[in-house]
């Protein structure tokens, strides 16, 4: 029997762990069936008792010899039959998850390497199994298995193997004990069995047993029936691993009683027909950055598997950001689900929860196993940006996050170097996160989820909402400004609603939870000028190309920035500058007065032109300061009464020349701001249309063409997929 054209990275240690295990099973069965055995171990004979002496003993010697031959003949026969009619089919399944486990002969060897410990986790309750496996069919027969408490063998290689979770279950009482004697040890946990504080942080990664899955499968189809088809063909009519994965031991073994193979997989069937679970790509609309890498990475994904692709060629990881609700985690569970292979959903408060700081660190390193040993996977972390980042000048917990950082990026670098593993992360706040997480080799892209636009609430509609497009499509428009979840939870209230009513939901309950009514059209005719005129005043200095505005449920708009210029200059700046102030502008010219919108937090209008105003005098090299910089926040900077002076003469410049930019392309602004507030959103087709009317400023001698100066600053002055 060989496995190797099965798997090659364990199909030849499965081969001598069956072997080993089939002889064992052979030699503990040797007895025929039917024989009694007295409480002597002296099996009884039935004699005459008119038999002399002599008589009897040539009787017994005859059917001693008689049944020697008769087991020697079994055994024989045991040891010729196919494995899967003498072991167990869960022994069989749990010694191929071991051996996927292992993968080799290295690992099984480091196991008694002197002063080791090692951590094997699997699911609760087969710890006593895989302990008796290991014993069986794993470790070299000059190695002596010893418990908790049994003193050590003279002679040979002595392995202490502890199960967690069977009496004294966490090890406390006598944990400096158990380190202390010399032997190497073998920790079989439960899944997520809490670990003693003190061995969380100095145990090396645990081995997570691996799930049961089509390679497994096959390989066991293999030691059962002798006639079955050939492996491509049988693995088509396997199930797939997900769903092998959760099949449990009483269907697995109840499918392989079948008489024939093909009666086998017919059972397999019902045990393993799983329910539709979560969202796909196909079911989500749009043709959105993220949206379209995700589509590719799980088209390259199953090129990979099928052998077309090389691994080195993959994109392999992706860092979602935006704002909350925008559906950065409802994407990555949908690249899971179309990509059909493990998907492993964690967090950084999933492993807080897990204790101190030894616990968290080892739940981290646990769920990264878990997608290391199902690869193909998936592995996604949310809210990432809770690991911090050591640049924080916040002393509070310095030296936890430091700590946390450096496990993440040691874990971000194994998933990096592990074929079959996408690693993707969301995040609300990616300026928060530290640079070393978000370099390129540990996430290759950065893409920002933003509020979906009509054509992705419509799919959200259509997938909930059993309504004609006619009806649809205006519900879609009105939605706009929402995001996914905001969408799906009035969904949910809506139907919660008619419910209540006894009747059937109609298309008027989800509208009343829309929030249309909230804002006033003089409101969503304030935010329609604003974000058009940072749209024309970006247009009209070719900083670049904006791809989209749209209307807020709360009173706010967006304008999404697609390509940009090179940019590095002081005159680059200032075109900056307008552009942050020109949606201010913009309503001072055509409401007569701004409102407080350029306002707010940190990432307003007026917030970005402020900070950007100041470094030039502090810190880029271009202002009062000349060539000092200086590390202080702006609002310190803004004491000095001559970097005041000249921050606020800068900005009034900048709003001046957006204001003169809008006077001269006021039917635009105009036209543009009436069909944004209609449609509540301008996709960049319309928007290119509408800015065909936008002259490009020409060159000035306050204002010359930029010359661009390298990298420089450009990726500070400008993020790359921002929104204003």
């Amino acid at each position: 029997m060989t496995l190797s054209t099965l798997s090659p990275s364990w199909g030849p240690l499965a081969t001598r762990a069956i072997i080993r295990l089939q002889a064992h099973r052979a030699a503990m069965g040797n007895a025929p069936n039917g024989r009694n055995t007295n409480a002597d171990g002296f099996e009884d004979f039935a004699l005459d008792a008119d038999d002399d002496f002599e008589e009897q003993d040539r009787r017994i010697d005859a059917e001693l010899d008689a049944r020697a031959e008769a087991e020697a003949d079994a055994a024989e026969q045991m040891r010729a039959a196919l494995p899967g009619h003498i072991i167990a089919a869960r022994d069989i399944a749990l010694t191929l998850r071991l051996v996927a486990t292992f993968e080799g002969t290295t690992q099984i060897t480091a196991l008694t390497r002197p002063g080791a410990l090692t951590l094997l986790q699997s699911p609760p309750g087969e710890a006593e199994a895989i302990e008796g496996l290991i014993r069986i069919a794993f470790l070299p027969n000059d190695v002596t298995c010893l418990g908790r408490n049994t003193a050590p063998a003279q002679g040979g290689t002595n392995l202490r193997i502890v199960t967690l979770g069977v009496g004294k279950s966490d090890l406390a009482g006598d944990l400096d004990e158990l380190l202390t004697q010399p032997e190497p040890i073998l920790l079989l946990a439960p899944r997520n069995q809490p670990l003693p504080p003190d061995l969380g942080t100095c145990l090396p990664a645990p081995l997570i047993l691996a799930p049961f899955d089509r390679a497994m499968a096959m390989a066991q189809i293999l030691m059962t029936y002798r006639d079955t088809p050939p492996p491509e063909a049988l693995a088509e009519r396997l199930p797939p691993d997900t769903a092998l994965a959760e099949l449990s031991d009483i269907a697995w073994a109840f499918a392989l009683r079948a008489p024939s193979v093909d009666e086998a997989l017919a059972r397999l069937i019902p045990a393993t027909a799983m329910p539709e679970q979560g969202p796909t790509l196909a079911t989500i609309r749009g043709d959105g950055a993220a949206l379209s890498a995700a589509r590719g990475m799980v088209d390259d994904l199953g090129m990979w598997k099928e052998g077309t692709l090389p691994w080195a060629d993959l994109t392999r990881s992706m860092l979602l950001y935006g704002p909350p609700g925008t559906g950065k985690t409802w994407l990555a569970r949908a690249m899971g689900g179309s990509a059909g292979v493990a998907f492993i959903q964690t967090s950084l408060a999933e492993w807080q929860a897990a204790g101190h700081l030894g616990n968290m660190l080892a739940e981290m390193r646990a769920r990264f196993s878990e997608a290391r040993a199902a690869a193909p996977a998936i592995l996604f972390i949310d809210e990432i940006d809770a690991a911090g980042s050591r640049l924080n000048q916040d002393s509070n917990g310095a030296t936890y996050h430091r700590n946390v950082i450096n496990a993440l990026l040691e874990e971000i670098d194994k998933i990096a170097r592990c074929a079959g593993v996408l690693l993707i992360a969301a995040t609300n706040d990616r300026d928060a996160i530290d640079p070393a997480i978000l370099r390129p080799g540990r996430f290759d892209l950065h893409l920002e989820v933003p509020l979906p636009d009509a054509e992705a609430l419509a799919g959200i509609l259509r997938a909930h909402c059993p309504l004609p497009e006619d009806q649809l499509r205006p519900l879609a428009r009105q939605a706009v400004g929402l995001s996914a979840a905001d969408l799906d939870a009035a969904i949910r209230a809506s139907r919660s609603i008619a419910r209540a009513e006894r009747r059937v939901w109609l298309p008027s309950d989800l509208t009343t939870h829309l929030g249309i009514s909230i804002k006033t059209p003089e409101a969503d005719w304030r935010v329609a000028v604003h974000e058009c005129g940072h749209a024309i005043v970006y247009h009209a200095l070719g900083l670049g190309t904006i791809t989209r505005l749209l209307l807020r449920r709360d009173s706010g708009g967006e304008a999404h920035i697609g390509a940009r210029r090179a940019l590095a200059t002081l005159a680059d700046i200032d075109d900056e500058l307008a552009f942050q102030l020109a949606g201010r502008a913009a309503e001072t010219l055509v409401l007569g007065e701004a409102s407080g919108g350029a306002g707010g937090d940190t990432m307003s209008d007026l917030a970005r032109a402020t900070t950007r105003a100041v470094w030039v005098e502090t810190r880029y090299g271009l202002g009062h300061h000349e060539l000092i910089w200086l590390d202080e926040p702006e609002h310190v900077s803004l004491r000095n009464p001559h970097v005041y002076g000249r921050v606020r003469t800068r900005l009034a410049k900048a709003q001046k020349r957006a204001m003169a930019i809008l006077e001269a392309h006021r039917a635009v602004l105009d036209a543009m701001a009436r069909d944004l507030r209609a449609q509540r959103e301008l996709a960049w087709d319309i928007l290119a249309k509408r800015l065909e009317g936008v002259s490009r400023q020409a060159e000035t001698k306050d204002h010359p063409a930029p010359v661009t100066l390298g990298r420089s600053h450009a990726d500070d002055l400008f993020p790359r997929n921002g929104t204003t």
